[in-house]
């Protein structure tokens, strides 16, 4: 899953995002594991829900059923995978509310979410 096409994007975002997608490329379970509870979420019924939520439910899980290296994710990508999340499949779009960040193309990204209005 990518973010691809023409935005305009300031680059205090791109950096940002390159950030993000060069940690999620060493990461991919992290990716699998967030698309399989926000899935779980959405099984419910739910119509929205927040990422901070599946984020700390993967760092509970972590904690309680894992030894060994602590469950580490910045803060900053999880605006990401909310993103990326929607932007993969249709059915998904709009589960997160996301806010702009700060030198984003808004614009851009709420068309590859899928987002109304």
């Amino acid at each position: 899953m990518t973010f691809t096409g023409i935005a305009n994007h300031k680059p205090e975002y791109v950096e940002k995002l390159n950030k993000w997608r060069v940690w999620h490329k060493d990461n991919p379970h992290v990716w699998e594991m967030f698309c399989k509870l926000a899935d779980k979420v959405r099984a419910t019924g739910a119509k929205k829900t927040g990422a901070w939520l599946i984020i700390g439910r993967m760092r509970w899980d972590h904690f309680f059923e894992t030894e060994g290296a602590e469950f580490k994710l910045p803060n900053d990508h999880i605006a990401f995978y909310a993103r990326a999340y929607m932007a993969s499949k249709p059915e998904r779009s709009g589960l997160f509310k996301i806010k702009r960040m700060f030198g984003e193309d808004f614009e851009h990204t709420a068309r590859k979410c899928r987002l109304d209005g």
